[in-house]
């Protein structure tokens, strides 16, 4: 049966990783883990591919559908006080010659708090459009990338995987991630600033899934931190199962309080 392993979102980035938990609320997901679904894959040889060959491959394994994307952003505190909380709907396609990705996220009441769109044009500049307006009719200016969306711990980058396209991946080493043998590929922030110069990721060896990922300082600092918590299954076709992110969480390093993105709702667009 042909299986495709592929991150559908936020991986974005940025900043991904399996890690292992600290002290959880009495809330936590019992999703199974994203190892589980690739325990029929034992160890794998060394790769001899080039980091610029494994992060092609991790990111042709995205599908080229479109999918619509529905859940929810929490932001909590590292034992559970929950900060913010946001409902969000997304449309996000990799599968173009210039993918984009549109983000709409609403307050509990069902209030629009923003309304961004992503594009990646054919060179590798991402352009950001807000289609939203102050209740005067006032245009507001277009988020940055590195933007933290709704002063949570996510970023635009995470929301486009936007890290995955950065350039002079270079191979530093391998390390293991919840019993999964990773290559870890660093690479170039196009934009570099003081608490963004460059990302580290992990990606399964056997088979290119992205495992974890890291946002460092210009002092190499790790300052942010992404891990996929679970992941569902995703029905295409007859003989054509995907895994796409179920749950995910990022955190600011030393912060005290991390974001969740739960997805309630995961389909391909016809």
């Amino acid at each position: 049966m042909k299986k495709q392993f592929f991150v559908a979102i936020f991986c974005s980035f940025i900043s991904c990783a399996i890690a292992e938990e600290t002290t959880q609320p009495a809330t936590a997901i019992k999703a199974p883990a994203v190892a589980q679904f690739l325990q029929s894959n034992t160890n794998a040889a060394p790769t001899t591919l080039t980091a610029e060959m494994l992060m092609l491959d991790c990111i042709n394994r995205f599908p080229p559908e479109e999918l619509q994307l529905i859940g929810r952003l929490t932001m909590r505190r590292r034992y559970g006080i929950e900060m913010a909380e946001y409902d969000f709907k997304a449309n996000v396609c990799w599968g173009t010659a210039e993918p984009y990705a549109t983000y709409k996220f609403y307050s509990l009441k069902g209030e629009l708090a923003d309304h961004v769109t992503i594009k990646r044009n054919a060179t590798g500049e991402i352009t950001l459009f807000r289609n939203i307006k102050t209740e005067s009719g006032a245009t507001i200016l277009p988020p940055k990338a590195t933007d933290r969306i709704l002063g949570s711990d996510v970023t635009w980058i995470d929301a486009t995987m936007d890290f995955l396209w950065w350039k002079n991946p270079e191979i530093i080493g391998s390390g293991d991630i919840k019993g999964r043998d990773c290559d870890i590929i660093k690479l170039s922030s196009p934009e570099p600033t003081d608490d963004c110069t460059f990302g580290k990721v992990w990606l399964d060896k056997a088979q290119r899934v992205l495992m974890q990922a890291t946002q460092n300082d210009k002092d190499g600092k790790e300052t942010r931190r992404m891990w996929v918590r679970a992941v569902q299954k995703l029905e295409v076709a007859k003989d054509d199962e995907r895994w796409v992110i179920k749950d995910l969480e990022v955190e600011t390093t030393g912060s005290g309080h991390r974001t969740r993105l739960h997805f309630d709702d995961v389909k391909i667009v016809r």
